[in-house]
């Protein structure tokens, strides 16, 4: 039973890749439009937010909270904010898509949701926000975390050996489909349905593993 999850789940990953590919074959041909042409702002987050941690407040996003496609909320991280144009600056609006810009998991992309709306970002994490009539944060992300959509192009762009990094002119430059915002909308809708159903597989799977790490410890006690 623990195998089968794990095996819809990768299937349901997978799944998830088709759509787009199906719904956006056509478009593949047409990603030459600068990103930067429909985003109406781009920054990434300053220094010294650590002086600000705190056990409660509003979420801080590091860039190893940034996962393709979601943003982890395991071991989140919290911040009492100052009062200053720096924080204003790098506070997270829902429909923005969040791109981790340096370092090791550099390429990692999601978009936000209204339940993260107010967090802040760290050093290591941009902020890209769409022009939502043109661009939906949802398609926007899942394109940038395609093997051969953005993240080819990441891997191209990224400057530097030993701590890699993107600049925004490297980001607002790179190459993007634009097909009719219904048709991603579309996508993000069905893209909803899958991660729904992923996620009730990988509660199942969560229970499962527990019933057999219960089994293991009983059979090691010659209790069963």
């Amino acid at each position: 039973m623990r195998a089968k999850r794990q095996q819809a789940i990768v299937l349901l990953d997978d799944l998830a890749e088709s759509t787009f590919l199906d719904m956006f074959n056509s478009h593949y041909s047409e990603a030459t439009i600068n990103l930067g042409d429909h985003l109406t702002f781009i920054t990434s987050g300053g220094r010294g937010w650590a002086t600000y941690y705190s056990d409660a407040g509003s979420r801080f996003i590091r860039s190893l909270d940034v996962r393709m496609n979601e943003i982890s909320h395991k071991d989140a991280a919290y911040v009492t904010p100052p009062n200053n144009a720096e924080a204003k600056r790098t506070k997270v609006k829902s429909g923005d898509v969040l791109l981790t810009i340096t370092g090791s998991l550099i390429g990692r992309v999601a978009p936000v949701f209204s339940n993260l709306e107010g967090s802040y970002i760290s050093q290591h994490v941009a902020i890209l926000r769409p022009d939502a009539t043109m661009l939906d944060p949802g398609f926007l992300a899942f394109f940038l975390s395609l093997p051969g959509g953005g993240q080819r192009q990441i891997s191209q762009l990224q400057y530097g050996q030993t701590k890699p990094g993107l600049n925004f002119e490297q980001i607002r430059g790179m190459k993007i489909p634009l097909p009719p915002i219904e048709l991603q909308q579309s996508f993000q809708e069905k893209l909803r349905m899958i991660k729904s159903i992923a996620a009730s597989h990988r509660e199942q799977l969560a229970i499962l593993d527990a019933l057999f790490a219960s089994l293991l410890e009983r059979a090691f006690r010659n209790e069963l």
